[in-house]
């Protein structure tokens, strides 16, 4: 928290320059305001008139302004009306004290009326003066130190928007760096403020095995951002490389215990749906029980939290045991945090979860999702929610065939050879990598080869769609902003692709013990710069740090002009 000064500590520290303007059409009266003012240690302004007295008011830097009313082309009133209306452009304020001969109410009360602070009547005493000035100087000084933290208060929520901006910007490319746009999943994320502590992310395994994590970090902002970075990357990157949930869920642990502030964990749930085997398991610690709805019997399995929140055990003492169960196609998984069941209406009731459970055993499926919203926000009257609301429906779907459009399969002298062509329409709809993954499981014998195979046409793939085909600048991953820039442009360009398609042609040659495998890959793009790879190995980019990985991987790399053509040639042999 920002500590704040004291008034005895601020209004020292306010430099007053001590110019004080004197308007009065009478040499003889300024004379005399004059001598008392420079005794007093003032600079002075002399004024023959009003407009004078605005003009040097306007030019000049003023602390204080004595105002005669009676004054030749402007008068005082009008000519103080100027001044304060010039105040008010600069935000600051400057007494105004009127020396007047008047006496009657009416003439006084003008002087107040049309902004001046106080007045002294003619003939005035020295001492009364001095007093009345030092009571308006008190005045400017204290509205000097609003001014000054109102300003520090503004830089203060500035900055902290920023932070707000900038974890709002972490959170959205870590959740659109996932695939919860896959078909079978639909979610929704209400944050309670700018940036939400809970986080959704989704992948596929490379033997297409489907998993998530909903995770509900204590707090919200920059903390909850940073610290949803490792969770992203390691839950990623893991499951890319085909480890399994109860891994996944102790690497992240590991890294959340050594990272994270005191009193700061994530509370999370990952599942892992194996459509093929028609099971399901879930590591939960710490998130409301997971449900199993079926089309026919409702309900039928409650997955309860029995861990604690990832972050707080040593390694030596984390439990990664699974609870599984069975699911059939047509079923529904929901996962939700606990901010939907502690959602409030206008009476402080909960939303709950006994409401819950009884929208989902309403008749029909086809709209739970839709239902459970409508009925949160008929519930909930636009009460102010005390905590982010998420919620996750997986549909269990049959296993995605690998028959994108075309598929070709052939043994010839010893070669074992598949081509499949992917068309426009299934390249839109995104998540080719299972696809890929299911081709790399036909050819037998790859072993501890099968995830590098994979990693190599899952790059060459992704390079012919980004760059072959949507025509993607990699030269704008020079920074987060650039990230940002360069995922937005391959979504907006893949929704409006209507044309184009790649080619993808594995041969494997050999065995498990001695073997090769070539894989071309070819798209229907105009092709793109891939000499421009030579400038990221000269450790000038970041663009094209992908085929450098390839290429480190491949006994050989061969790009054809003009770039919509890549050979690659991996080998191994056991000795």
């Amino acid at each position: 928290m920002l500590q704040q000064p004291s008034i005895d500590e601020i209004l020292p520290s306010i430099v007053i320059s001590r110019q004080v303007l004197v308007a009065d059409d009478n040499p003889i009266n300024r004379k005399l305001l004059r001598e008392f003012l420079r005794r007093d240690g003032y600079q002075v302004l002399e004024a023959a008139d009003g407009e004078e007295a605005v003009r040097l008011f306007e030019s000049r830097v003023v602390d204080f302004v004595f105002m005669d009313v009676m004054m030749p082309v402007l008068d005082g009133y009008e000519a103080v009306r100027r001044i304060k209306e010039l105040c008010g452009q600069k935000g600051r304020f400057c007494p105004v004290l009127f020396v007047t001969a008047a006496s009657d109410d009416r003439a006084l009360a003008d002087c107040i009326a049309c902004g001046g602070d106080d007045f002294l009547t003619k003939p005035f005493n020295h001492t009364i003066m001095r007093a009345k000035m030092r009571a308006l100087e008190r005045s400017r000084d204290l509205y000097e130190l609003v001014r000054r933290q109102k300003d520090e208060l503004a830089e203060h929520h500035e900055h902290l928007r920023q932070q707000h901006e900038i974890a709002e910007r972490t959170f959205g490319k870590l959740m659109r760096s996932g695939e919860l746009d896959a078909p079978n999943l639909r979610h929704m994320l209400v944050p309670v403020s700018i940036t939400s502590g809970d986080l959704l992310l989704a992948a596929y395994r490379p033997d297409g095995v489907q998993h998530i994590l909903l995770g509900d970090f204590t707090g919200h902002g920059l903390a909850a951002a940073m610290g949803a970075i490792p969770v992203t990357d390691t839950f990623q990157s893991m499951t890319q490389k085909g480890f399994a949930i109860d891994q996944i869920a102790a690497e992240i642990n590991r890294k959340l215990k050594a990272s994270l502030p005191v009193g700061l964990f994530l509370a999370a749930c990952l599942l892992s749906l194996d459509s093929r085997a028609g099971r399901l398991c879930i590591w939960n610690g710490g998130i409301p029980d997971v449900l199993v709805k079926s089309p026919a019997d409702g309900v039928h399995a409650r997955l309860g939290s029995r861990h604690l929140p990832l972050g707080i055990l040593a390694d030596e003492l984390f439990d990664a045991e699974l609870d599984c169960t069975c699911v059939d196609v047509g079923d529904r998984i929901y996962a939700y945090s606990d901010g939907l069941i502690e959602a409030e209406n206008p009476a402080g009731e909960l939303f709950g979860e006994a409401r819950l459970l009884d929208l989902l055993s309403e008749p029909g499926s086809e709209g739970d999702f839709d239902h459970i919203q409508s009925s949160l926000e008929a519930f909930r009257q636009e009460q102010a929610q005390r905590d982010d609301i998420t919620l996750m429906e997986i549909e269990c779907v049959p296993p995605v065939p690998l028959v994108p459009e075309a598929v070709n399969m052939c043994r010839e002298e010893g070669a074992l050879r598949l081509r499949v062509d992917f068309g426009v329409e299934r390249l839109r709809m995104g998540n080719a990598q299972p696809e890929l993954a299911r081709m790399l499981d036909i050819f037998p014998g790859l072993g501890a080869h099968r995830s590098t195979l994979y990693t190599i046409l899952a790059e060459l793939f992704n390079n012919a769609l980004e760059h072959g085909l949507l025509q993607l600048d990699s030269a704008l991953k020079h920074d987060a902003n650039g990230f940002d820039e360069y995922y937005r442009q391959r979504e907006q360009r893949l929704s409006h692709m209507d044309s184009g398609s790649i080619h993808v042609e594995l041969q494997l040659t050999g065995d498990s013990g001695r073997g090769a495998m070539h894989i071309e890959v070819e798209d229907t793009g105009p092709g793109f710069d891939h000499a421009a790879r030579q400038v990221a190995s000269a450790g000038q980019g970041l663009a094209h740090r992908g085929l450098l990985l390839v290429e480190s991987l491949c006994r050989e790399l061969v790009f054809h002009a003009p770039g919509n053509r890549v050979e690659a040639l991996y080998t191994w042999a056991c000795e």
